[in-house]
């Protein structure tokens, strides 16, 4: 039982992480042409509300892939699943410690995502 809601934290984690970053790529930002001038306070106002759960995101996805590590650490998939964990992680950090405070930051709000 245990087993079984750690693995649906882990995946629907990842759902919300991914999903969200796809989502944000591929149909929020093409379709913010039409926004022209406010596209950057758009794009600040649904960061403002998304990346929190993105934080929880990460947490459970370290708690959850930790504890379930100890049966899956011999595959060779794992090692995959760990890169790509760390390497979303670094991609996340430049996005939000870098172009997201610094579109926090600026008052002309030019710096789009």
């Amino acid at each position: 039982m245990i087993n079984a809601i750690l693995e649906w934290l882990h995946i629907i984690a990842v759902l919300i992480w991914i999903g969200g970053m796809f989502y944000t790529l591929f149909i929020l930002k093409p379709t913010l042409s039409i926004l022209e001038d406010k596209k950057a306070k758009f794009m600040e106002k649904i960061m403002d509300k998304f990346f929190p759960f993105v934080w929880v995101s990460i947490i459970l996805l370290f708690i959850t892939g930790g504890v379930k590590a100890k049966y899956f650490i011999h595959y060779p998939l794992f090692n995959l699943k760990l890169f790509i964990y760390f390497i979303m992680i670094i991609v996340f950090s430049y996005i939000y410690f870098g172009l997201y405070k610094k579109l926090k930051t600026t008052e002309n709000k030019a710096i789009y995502f």
